[in-house]
Formats: C-alpha cells, structure tokens, sequence
C-alpha cells in the first residue's frame, strides 16, 4: 500500500495552537530566513481566527510533512492586515529585538566580540545559541548604530555569521563545516538550480589605529609616516587597503584581512535552489551538491538563506540561497 505525504503544519500564537481548518483556513505560509537581515514570516487566512490577535504576540511556525512537523521560525507578530474574508498576519523573528532602541552610540571596554554581541542580546532580550569570542579589543565604540548593525559590523570584522536559528537564537561563529549536512542531487532532490561565478578579491590589507598594535592593547597610540610594519595583509598586497580604527593590534587586523578576502571567495560560487519542501534545512547548515549538469558546480555549499513557501497550488517547497565553501 503506498502513503501519500501531504503538507502539514503547526502555528502558535501567544502559546495556543491555532486551529486552521473549517471557517478558518491557512491559505498560504511564507518563512524568509536569511543571514544579511532578520528573519521574517507571513501568514494569511481565509476567516478570522477564534482567539483575538494582538501585535507583539509570540509566534511559533512549524512546516513538514504528514505528522512530521518542524520548527521554521520564532518571533512576533508586527502587523495585521485585514484581508477579504480573513487576515494576513506579519511577523518578525526574535533577532529583530536588535533593531529596537534606534542608533545611539555606545562605549565598550576589554571586550572580545563576542561579548559584545552577548551584551547586545542580553540588553534586547534576544537568546543565545552558538557565540563564539574573536578578537578581544581595548576599547570598541557603537557610533549611531542599531545593536544588529553593531553585531553585523563586528561579524565582518571577525569573518563570522550572525544569524539566528527557528527557536529565535542568536549565532556568531564562524562557518566551519566540512561536510554537508544534507546531500541534494540534481534530478531528484532538486527542483530548479541557478549559479553564478564571480571573481574572488586576490587580496586585502587591513591598517589598525596605530603602531600601539606592535606594542600591545594598552599602549598609547602615535603617528608614524609608514604604517605598512602594523598592517595585515591577506593574499596579495595593494589591491584593497582599509583602515579599522577598531583594531589595536595586528593579530586582530590579520583576522579583518582574512576576513574579507573569505567573504570574497565565498560569493566566487553562489546558487539558488528550489527543492520539495525541506523543514530539515536551515541557517548555517552545509548541503554537498551532487549529480550536477558541471562538475565544477558538485561540492560543498554554505546555506545562506533559506525560504519556506506553503499553500496555493504549488504544495510546500524550499528555495535555498548557498555559497560555496572555499578550500
């Protein structure tokens, strides 16, 4: 006897679950979690729901198949929009805290990276999951920022990922997967593919604030006519020259450099994917592509984003945007 799998699906607002069925239908399902902003989810129903909706409420979404549901997000509703005869409800992930409060500015001292971020979340009340430390810095300044684009600016520095998971926690750590997670091969996990190449950065030069960096953190800082003996240099020299008035020393502008030519080769190969529905993938995730029309496109892919789609005619299906891993 064969089993034929449907779509399934769990939504909780406010710690209820929500029924979906009979005069309340969910017509379509819409999760968008990615690593350059916070994740975001939408929801339309065909009638108004039994229990009365308010903005701020939690929302859970788990997506999957026949019984077998995961969790794609966690946040807060932050719009309700009446539609013809139901309601479409916004949400944004528990990341999104970072962004309240406005851009102010703020002072940090002896802090490694990850502290900061730590305190960020703490004061945005934003959990945590996977935070690791990078470069501890004297003194480190949030000039007119939102904490997320402090935190963002911080994980470029480091060469880390600043994401947060589908039960709403915060990461910062860098990618170090050398497996895949997940194994998808064309013509049979793969819907559609897209790449794209490009050419990587050959090299880059970081300039800390000032030669303090060959005497250490706490040293006062000086001008000098050449500063290429403090500065960092990844890959090739001249090519791209940034000043970091962050970093004190050159430990840590060796890690900015790193930093940005990693990027670079991270976008030399990126895709876009379109799979049957796949709650199992997410965020920070390694998928390995086989079976591929180019063997130069097979190998091991970083999942940079990761989009939920469900309801109307099209089922539940995945679209995923990857970069290649650099070797």
């Amino acid at each position: 006897m064969t089993t034929t799998l449907k779509p399934d699906f769990r939504v909780r607002i406010a710690g209820r679950d929500v029924p979906v069925s009979g005069s309340n239908p969910l017509v379509r399902v819409l999760v968008e979690m990615d690593m350059n902003q916070p994740a975001a989810a939408a929801l339309t129903f065909g009638g108004e729901p039994e229990a009365p909706l308010k903005l701020g409420d939690a929302l859970e979404i788990d997506l999957g198949w026949t019984g077998d549901v995961r969790r794609v997000f966690t946040g807060a509703v932050f719009g309700l929009e009446p539609t013809h005869p139901g309601i479409a409800i916004r949400a944004f992930g528990d990341e999104a805290k970072l962004l309240h409060g406005g851009r102010v500015s703020q002072a940090f001292e002896n802090r490694t990276f990850g502290e900061i971020v730590k305190a960020h979340a703490r004061e945005a009340g934003v959990g945590t999951g996977s935070i690791e430390d990078g470069p501890r810095v004297p003194h480190a300044y949030r000039h007119h920022q939102t904490r997320w684009d402090h935190c963002k600016g911080l994980a470029a520095r480091a060469g880390f990922d600043l994401y947060a998971t589908e039960k709403g926690k915060l990461n910062f750590a860098r990618f170090a997967r050398r497996a895949g997670d997940h194994v998808l091969r064309m013509g049979q996990d793969l819907l559609g593919l897209t790449v794209r190449f490009e050419q990587p950065l050959p090299g880059a030069t970081v300039v800390p604030e000032s030669p303090a960096s060959s005497a250490g953190d706490d040293t006062a800082a000086w001008l000098v006519k050449d500063p290429a003996p403090h500065s960092a240099t990844e890959g090739e020299e001249g090519v791209l020259v940034v000043s970091e008035a962050l970093l004190r020393t050159r430990d840590a502008a060796k890690l900015a450099a790193r930093a940005i030519v990693e990027a670079s080769k991270r976008v030399t190969m990126r895709g876009d994917l379109k799979l049957v529905g796949r709650a199992d993938i997410g965020l920070g995730q390694a998928i390995e592509l086989k079976d591929s029309p180019r063997a130069d496109v097979d190998g091991l892919y970083a999942v940079r984003s990761v989009h939920h789609v469900l309801g109307g005619n099209a089922g539940f299906f995945t679209l995923l945007g990857i970069a290649r891993v650099p070797t």
